[in-house]
């Protein structure tokens, strides 16, 4: 057993975008697991830091179109209906949110979500600092 070369050949370069979307998918899951009692914040705080990260990764789906992080929702949103908030023990259970039902249409091309190009000119993406992360619609005149 040498320890010295026990890793070689098997530690990888991550992108930055990888990194990126791997860091929201921990934030995600930190803010589920997370617990109202341990970070001594209300209910309300604790709800909505959830909701800002997983509206991070909703934009990324849709917006952006990053499939991967699709899938990765779509399961999430099953651990999410089965038991909300698991630590969240001083929180009132109808205080949840319910998640949306995710949806991706693939192109009969590629694995590319396409309504990444719609949903781009469709909606502008209000900063996630807002105070709900919501998209609004812009007005055009439709022919």
């Amino acid at each position: 057993f040498n320890a010295k070369h026990k890793l070689r050949g098997k530690i990888h370069f991550i992108s930055d975008t990888d990194f990126k979307n791997m860091y929201m998918l921990y934030n995600l899951y930190n803010s589920y697991y997370g617990s109202a009692d341990e970070t001594d914040i209300n209910c309300v705080k604790f709800i909505n830091n959830f909701k800002l990260n997983y509206d991070k990764c909703l934009s990324e789906c849709y917006v952006e179109g990053v499939i991967k992080i699709c899938n990765v929702l779509k399961s999430f949103k099953n651990l999410y209906e089965l038991n909300k908030f698991p630590y969240a023990k001083t929180c009132q259970k109808n205080t949840f949110l319910s998640l949306p039902e995710l949806s991706t249409f693939h192109s009969h091309n590629d694995e590319k979500l396409t309504n990444n190009k719609i949903g781009k000119k469709l909606a502008k993406v209000i900063s996630f600092h807002s105070a709900y992360g919501l998209h609004q619609i812009s007005p055009r005149k439709v022919y």
